[in-house]
């Protein structure tokens, strides 16, 4: 495997592709993340969400972390992490461009209100926020067959006598004792 850190630039145009990421927050001192829809205008992400515990806890501490990643196979995946501020755009008249914003941008996802708007049991009241994560940094790495492993994946009965040889040595190294290794008596 071949693992190199991505550009500005292209973790960029990977967020712009991801649809679902994991939204990290705190509450009580403690992380928490959840999945989340996302929609990203190349600067920054919005999201939609009825009033719960994770906009409690950001309303708390705006403090957040987002990550995207996908992975092909093995040998092939990317990974984002875009870290910010939460910024909810509430319904106000100094708020109506940037929910208009929010909602151009959010209108890129098919049912872009989904899973929002979906009735929970715990569900109290219908309040819709508007919000925007205000990206301070973003980072990615992305992972890539080395040539080996690419003429590999190209068999895929090689790929699976490989993946067996593999898995034998590693049996074999736990069960072979070190030079000057102590097995314990049981």
């Amino acid at each position: 495997m071949l693992i190199r850190k991505m550009t500005q630039s292209e973790c960029r145009a990977g967020v712009g592709q991801f649809r679902v990421g994991r939204l990290a927050f705190m509450r009580n001192g403690m992380p928490r993340i959840v999945p989340m829809r996302f929609s990203f205008d190349g600067a920054d992400l919005y999201g939609f969400s009825l009033l719960g515990e994770k906009i409690a806890c950001m309303r708390e501490n705006p403090h957040v972390c987002v990550e995207f990643d996908d992975q092909t196979n093995h040998f092939q995946w990317r990974s984002v992490v875009a870290t910010g501020l939460y910024e909810e755009l509430p319904d106000s008249p100094e708020h109506v461009q940037a929910r208009r914003h929010a909602q151009e941008v959010l209108q890129k996802l098919a049912m872009w209100w989904q899973p929002a708007t979906a009735a929970t049991e715990a569900r109290d009241a219908f309040v819709p926020i508007f919000f925007c994560i205000r990206v301070i940094n973003i980072t990615g790495h992305e992972c890539r067959p080395d040539p080996v492993e690419a003429s590999v994946l190209s068999n895929r009965a090689s790929a699976a006598e490989r993946s067996g040889a593999i898995r034998r040595f590693l049996g074999e190294v736990v069960r072979a004792p070190r030079k000057g290794a102590v097995r314990p008596k049981h």
